[in-house]
């Protein structure tokens, strides 16, 4: 008689003490439900037997990291799956340690990398934020990092800016004030 086992990488998944709760799961679909992301793109999206946010966990361990790394970025990290979960897996931390451990292999292409880089050199100085409309940053952003958009929605800017909005609310709540005190 010969007895195989196979565990489909879940020993490997075991040997790291950080993901091994993920293990826990017992398929009860809460984290689904609570999910908006997983609302909104359904399951088919994911290509993989578990779907949603554990799934998003599990996949990269299951099957490779390099290949379901982008998993784990589908998600906003809200916790609401954390908080649903009847086993008390830490959902969103675990997505975070897949995101860490992703970057820490260097499994972002360099489009992504160039990408987070602009993103935080514009995001710390809000001239260069304000610089370009919301067309120009739709252009760079899905054109030029094609990569982004293979497994995610193209992104759309708003056309106006921050700045641009809050001037023009204000604008809008002195004239209200204005006519109010009349």
């Amino acid at each position: 008689m010969y007895v195989i086992l196979l565990d489909n990488g879940r020993t490997n998944m075991l040997k790291k003490p950080e993901s091994r709760q993920a293990l826990y799961c017992i398929r009860c679909g809460a984290c689904l439900n609570a999910c908006p992301i997983y609302k909104n793109i359904g399951g088919h999206a994911y290509e993989t037997t578990y779907s949603g946010p554990i799934g998003s966990v599990i996949t990269p361990h299951l099957k490779g990291m390099k290949e379901y790394n982008h998993l784990s970025y589908a998600s906003s990290l809200c916790g609401n799956c954390t908080e649903v979960c009847p086993v008390r897996i830490d959902i969103h931390e675990l997505l975070l340690i897949n995101r860490h451990e992703a970057v820490k292999e260097g499994d972002n292409t360099m489009a992504e990398k160039m990408a987070w880089k602009a993103w935080k050199t514009v995001s710390l100085h809000r001239r260069l934020m304000n610089l370009g409309n919301g067309q120009l940053k739709n252009k760079m952003v899905n054109r030029i990092f094609t990569d982004w958009t293979e497994y995610r929605g193209a992104l759309n800017f708003s056309q106006k800016t921050f700045n641009e909005s809050w001037k023009q609310q204000q604008r809008m709540k002195g004239k209200s004030e204005a006519t109010s005190t009349k």
